[in-house]
């Protein structure tokens, strides 16, 4: 039941107040403070409020606001922070020339390999190691600095599927995998290399995807054919190109012990020495 406010006033009759031990003036005091008259109280007036009426208020007051669910709205989505930065690093160029022994195809430059200008120039990279052990250098210790002068020196030619640089290869889109694969094969048919050496199953995958050239069933596909591939491939100028398949060589991969890859560059050795003397190649082909 909701409280009323009523009128108090003194009673002059009433017998047991005038028993009371307390004294008139007193009594009036004490009704005073708690008498409400209606006609007295302005209706702007404001009451009178004690640090204990606030923290009752406070207890008892229900919560009025209303919360709405917030709205989300789709936006455009940020660039990861340095991404601008890394759109505008360098491409690394192509080392190519005609009738090359090995034509080096990797992933895209990296980080390091963009800002250095050179091919595999990561600091975990065991490319240049291999190529060195493997004897593909007759014996002489290079680095990502040399790889210009590998084309003269030692046969050796590189370009990527794509050219972006990106942090990792798991960076790139499959799309554009695909989309590298129509200049690769402008440049192989260019140049007529003896033999195309993939650096990394992804890009081997996506070079057989687009061109269909080895059809495996789905168990070599679960398990890609590493090595000299059981097929040529023939240029536009009929020039055969043998296609040899290994692993990426970042320190990154945990796939393949390093042993296991510097074997397979072993086995690209043996494929070179197997070539014999180029023929020569007349002005590298179609253009």
């Amino acid at each position: 039941m909701t409280p009323s406010f009523v009128k108090l006033e003194r009673c002059d009759g009433d017998a047991e107040l005038e028993d009371s031990s307390r004294s008139q003036d007193s009594f009036r005091s004490m009704i005073s403070r708690f008498a409400f008259k209606h006609e007295g109280v302005s209706s702007t007036a404001t009451p009178t409020r004690t640090s204990s009426t606030v923290k009752k208020e406070r207890a008892i007051k229900p919560y009025s606001r209303v919360t709405k669910p917030e709205r989300h709205t789709k936006s455009a989505p940020t660039a990861t922070p340095g991404e601008d930065a890394i759109l505008e690093l360098p491409c690394v160029p192509d080392y190519l020339a005609p009738g090359l022994n090995v034509m080096f195809v990797g992933f895209n430059p990296g980080i390091q390999s963009s800002t250095r200008g050179h091919h595999y120039a990561g600091a975990t990279n065991f490319f240049w190691p291999f190529v060195v052990e493997a004897g593909l250098t007759n014996g002489e210790r290079v680095g990502y600095a040399d790889d210009s002068r590998c084309v003269a020196d030692f046969s050796l030619g590189f370009t990527n599927i794509v050219s972006r640089p990106s942090r990792s290869s798991t960076d790139l889109h499959a799309r554009e995998y695909a989309a590298g694969v129509s200049p690769l094969l402008h440049k192989i048919n260019l140049y007529a290399p003896r033999i195309v050496c993939f650096v990394g199953l992804r890009v081997w995958d996506a070079f057989n995807t687009e061109t269909k050239h080895i059809v495996t069933d789905k168990k070599a596909k679960a398990k890609p054919v590493l090595g000299v591939q059981p097929r040529d491939f023939e240029t536009e100028s009929g020039r055969r190109v043998k296609l040899f398949v290994t692993p990426a060589t970042s320190g990154r991969v945990t796939a393949y012990t390093r042993l296991q890859r510097l074997d397979l560059f072993r086995d690209l050795k043996v494929v070179v020495d197997g070539l014999g003397e180029p023929d020569g190649v007349e002005d590298g082909g179609q253009s």
